[in-house]
């Protein structure tokens, strides 16, 4: 039975004290309740498919879906049935975009500027890589003693914030432009739904990958090809 009222969940023993961040793997295979954190999640889908609701919300996850949540955000996840949703997270205190001092308050509009913009975003083909390998540094440099280790975090993880913001500020009519595609390729399957469809081929049509095809029709229709 789904929650009504979101669980919340605290950030005691997160956090080191003189190193406000964790970064950690996650895995589920069924569902996540409702919740809210104290503190602020970066969470970056590796692999597997499923859903989440962020506020009310729904939207499918894929390899490459980044959601962003503060501490006002609630969420819930469910993976779809065979499927095992694998995550790397970092989470973070919030007051890091609060303290003049901090190496992210210059990027305090992300948690603090249109509450009403998108929580997450879909990096598809090489983009999914390229932000996996932030990931991963971040994830070697965490759990290893370095000169460089804390400075090394914030640059990364302002980094990924960065890549986030711009990724969901894409003009209006890049993502229509975006939306219009898709649904011409749902139109063409529905046309040619009797003939036996090959997947690449129908993406080519459409001058874009079997990858990237796929990625958007998942993220607005929830489906594959």
């Amino acid at each position: 039975m789904m929650r009504d009222t979101p669980a919340l969940i605290k950030s005691t023993g997160c956090f080191e004290k003189d190193f406000p961040f964790f970064i950690s793997r996650d895995r589920i295979d069924g569902y996540v309740e409702l919740h809210q954190h104290d503190f602020v999640e970066i969470e970056y889908t590796v692999s597997g498919r499923g859903s989440e609701r962020v506020n009310g919300l729904a939207h499918p996850l894929s390899a490459g879906n980044l959601t962003v949540l503060f501490p006002w955000d609630c969420h819930d996840l469910q993976a779809d049935p065979g499927e095992a949703l694998c995550f790397f997270k970092i989470n973070m205190d919030i007051e890091l975009f609060m303290v003049n001092t901090s190496p992210l308050y210059k990027l305090r509009k992300i948690p603090f500027g249109e509450v009403s913009r998108f929580s997450h975003v879909l990096f598809c083909d090489e983009r999914y890589e390229e932000i996996l390998s932030l990931f991963r540094r971040l994830e070697e440099e965490f759990d290893r003693e370095s000169p460089y280790r804390e400075m090394l975090f914030y640059v990364k993880v302002a980094e990924i914030l960065m890549e986030f913001d711009l990724a969901r500020s894409a003009p209006v009519s890049e993502r229509q432009d975006e939306a219009d595609s898709v649904w011409k390729v749902v139109s063409f399957i529905h046309q040619n739904y009797s003939r036996e469809l090959d997947g690449p081929k129908t993406a080519a049509t459409f001058r874009c990958s079997y990858e990237r095809m796929n990625a958007l029709l998942r993220e607005h229709t929830g489906m594959d090809f």
